[in-house]
């Protein structure tokens, strides 16, 4: 099992993930290895996330050549979990490793499509309460009541980030 992701590339810029880069001084040991390589113009080390964004050269350094230089410094067992990308479209990646680092860190289509439709409820009630205030005490109240009800269901959706 990779103790990594790709989890997006395009040219120019490559983001890779590890619950392990958690832990800063993790993190802080590999921005010094890749950052040593010639090509990569900035480094943006996310420990919070355990991410790091690696923008390169893609004239300089090729997606192929940045990937193998990588790969040592993910270690033996995590390189061979390295998709590797003869260009900036993903077309040649294997699909189930694609649908697997991409499940690994998305959100179910099913809450998002949730979420988006608690925030059309919050603006349309949000609409009908400022509405109702000039005309009905009792819809102005009803409105305000499922505005709130679907703040709700919106800030479950994102207790995680919340309650941090």
């Amino acid at each position: 099992m990779p103790r990594f992701a790709l989890a997006s590339h395009c040219r120019g810029r490559l983001r890779l993930r590890s619950p392990r880069w958690r832990a800063k001084s993790a993190l802080d040991a590999l921005v010094r290895a890749v950052g040593a390589i010639e090509g990569v113009e900035r480094l943006e080390p996310n420990p919070r996330v355990g991410s790091l964004l690696v923008f390169y050269d893609p004239v300089r350094l090729p997606p192929s050549s940045l990937l193998a230089r990588l790969s040592p410094l993910l270690g033996e067992e995590e390189a061979s979990a390295v998709p590797q990308r003869d260009g900036n479209d993903g077309a040649n990646d294997d699909s189930e490793t694609q649908a697997r680092d991409a499940n690994r860190w998305a959100v179910p289509a099913v809450s998002r499509d949730i979420n988006r439709a608690a925030k059309i409820g919050m603006l349309a009630t949000t609409g009908l309460t400022v509405a109702a205030l000039g005309f009905n005490r009792r819809v102005h109240a009803i409105a305000g009541g499922a505005g709130l009800a679907f703040l709700a269901v919106h800030l479950l959706h994102h207790r995680r980030k919340i309650l941090r």
